[in-house]
């Protein structure tokens, strides 16, 4: 196997600055990393201000991107003998005033990766997957972990029906932001 030589502090610049840029998507507007706590609820506009980020970068990195039926963001980078796929990965939304590191440093480090081995020109021998699921910490709707257990194949579609607190249903606002209520029970791996 040949060796690949990767410049840590460059790429470990370069997450940092990323995690600063996606802290400013959050209801308070962010603020450097550690002064501000960040909110970004699931299917709302930081959380589409956070996508579209994470999809300039994936695509940066040579991933094609796509959203699930659960309204994860997923970058594949297709390896070169087909096989199996890597899924790597966090959640991207927060508690109200949380870390700017949590969940969202499980996005951003993959891609780093992936854009740190792309520029030294390495190609995967296997399918590589970088998830960023959009409702983990159940802070807007009474449920959790909704994209990861759709993903795991145990999410109980009731759950579609539980309310925020101003009366939107979680299957609607899944659907309003590109996902599909209709879909998500069939997305299973």
């Amino acid at each position: 196997m040949t060796e690949i030589k990767i410049d840590t502090a460059y790429w470990g610049q370069r997450a940092f600055g990323m995690l600063q840029e996606l802290a400013a998507c959050s209801e308070n507007h962010g603020g450097p990393l550690g002064e501000v706590g960040v909110t970004r609820l699931p299917y709302t506009e930081q959380h589409k201000a956070a996508n579209e980020l994470l999809s300039e970068w994936m695509i940066e990195a040579g991933m094609t991107v796509s959203l699930d039926a659960a309204a994860t963001l997923i970058g594949r980078m297709p390896g070169q003998n087909g096989g199996k796929t890597l899924l790597l990965g966090s959640h991207q939304d927060s508690v109200r005033q949380g870390g700017g590191f949590d969940g969202i440093m499980g996005v951003v480090l993959p891609i780093v990766v992936m854009l740190a081995l792309k520029d030294a020109g390495w190609k995967p021998p296997f399918s590589i997957e970088v998830l960023a699921f959009a409702d983990e910490e159940g802070v807007r709707f009474p449920t959790a972990l909704t994209g990861p257990r759709a993903l795991a194949g145990t999410l109980d579609p009731t759950v579609l029906q539980l309310r925020d607190r101003d009366g939107i249903r979680l299957g609607e606002a899944l659907t309003d932001f590109g996902g599909d209520e209709n879909q998500i029970v069939t997305i299973a791996r």
